[in-house]
């Protein structure tokens, strides 16, 4: 893990609630987002443009705007911040309701933001900060008339990302044209962009835009939930789908809603699943040894295109042969690869517990009528096995 970069800001410390914001003050550590590089095969292409249909904008405006936030999200909300950060709304039982990305930015020199949240959901989402609103004085509406979301990743040359280059060439980063932020849950996934439409309108795109299913495999792959569809409302706990773990969830910071089930968990609790990657094959195949993705793919005179899509989202993941208690449930999928809510000592060979799992090398599982096979990324493995070190885990 990277050295945690000291800064200062006037923040509450986690044994307080929201009136003493402007009371107390402590030190906080703002880690580093790291780049992790899958080595797995991977058939998207290494450069890409995609038009995030599915994504839309909210915009907080007001005095009390991040106070506000402060008091609904897991993250801290920092006003010195410069990045986007990734964060979730909790119900008061600590179950996800929406995965979001705030993007700072200032009005008149004031502070305010644009939340980021599923477009499917975008009326709920409003709804829900209508009846927290109380006498807060801030305002708040869509505005994805106005900006449209983009994701852009260039895996050749990370640092220096082909459509910003050339985009920067025909105009200034701005607000009327567009702004570009780090992809704040892992490095590589690329940069989201905040588009206004009449720059869209004025300039071509340096490069075709590719289908939205590319974008999903790069987050499939790397094991991301995103909406509803991935991260269930009100069921998910967020460090069952990895916000812990992907920059989403502040342990520091003061009182918010759903914050003390997020806390118990973390200090007192076992994350036992999590939300990893998954392969399917057909029965009379080997289980794959890596997460390829096969967006084309044959076996023997059966195609199975698609195959992952076609299983219920729900479906049960049982360990062949053996115990017939779920090891985890299936979550979404296209082409031969998806994501599951898998077991970690049943699944994987991941210790989160100093007694271990039923965890078998060789172990097959099905779900529906194929067989499934979870992978832990690179980047969670890491963290993972960090965690377990320091609880003496071995």
């Amino acid at each position: 893990m990277p050295p945690a970069r000291l800064c200062t800001s006037f923040l509450p410390t986690s044994d307080l609630c929201l009136p003493c914001f402007r009371r107390t003050h402590r030190i906080r550590y703002e880690f580093p987002i790291r780049k992790f590089h899958q080595t797995s095969s991977i058939a998207p292409p290494k450069h890409g443009l995609v038009r995030l249909e599915n994504r839309t904008l909210i915009s907080l405006t007001g005095q009390d705007a991040p106070k506000f936030l402060q008091g609904l999200t897991t993250n801290n909300v920092d006003v010195e911040r410069k990045r986007a950060w990734y964060s979730a709304f909790l119900n008061a039982q600590g179950r996800v309701l929406w995965d979001t990305i705030i993007y700072p930015r200032l009005d008149e020199g004031k502070w305010c933001c644009l939340i980021e949240v599923d477009a499917s959901s975008v009326n709920a989402f409003l709804a829900h900060l209508r009846r927290h609103k109380l006498r807060s004085k801030i305002q708040m509406k869509e505005v994805g008339a106005e900006y449209k979301l983009w994701q852009t990743w260039d895996d050749e040359h990370p640092n220096q990302d082909f459509v910003l280059a050339e985009w920067n060439k025909s105009a200034p980063e701005s607000w009327a044209n567009y702004k570009s932020f780090e992809d704040p849950r892992l490095g590589d996934l690329g940069h989201r962009l905040i588009v206004h439409r009449d720059f869209i309108d004025k300039l071509e795109p340096p490069q075709e835009p590719t289908p939205l299913i590319n974008y999903t495999a790069r987050r499939y792959i790397r094991g991301i939930p995103e909406g509803p569809n991935e991260t269930q409302p009100e069921h998910a706990l967020p460090q069952e789908s990895n916000f812990d773990q992907l920059n989403g969830i502040d342990f520091r910071k003061g009182c918010y809603v759903g914050q003390e089930l997020t806390i118990r968990t973390q200090h007192t609790g076992v994350v036992r699943k999590r939300i990893l990657p998954c392969q399917i094959y057909l029965s009379d195949s080997s289980p794959p040894s890596e997460l390829t993705y096969l967006p084309d793919a044959t076996g023997g005179e059966r195609k199975f295109f698609g195959l992952a899509s076609h299983i219920e989202r729900g479906t049960d993941i049982k360990p062949m042969g053996g115990s017939k208690r779920s090891a985890g449930k299936w979550i979404a999928g296209i082409a031969n690869i998806g994501l599951a809510l898998c077991r970690l000592e049943t699944m994987t060979d991941i210790r989160v517990s100093a007694e271990g799992g039923p965890y078998k090398p060789h172990q097959e599982f099905s779900v529906g009528d194929y067989r499934v096979k979870a992978f832990v990324p690179h980047w969670l493995r890491e963290k993972l096995q960090s965690e377990s070190e320091r609880k003496g885990i071995d």
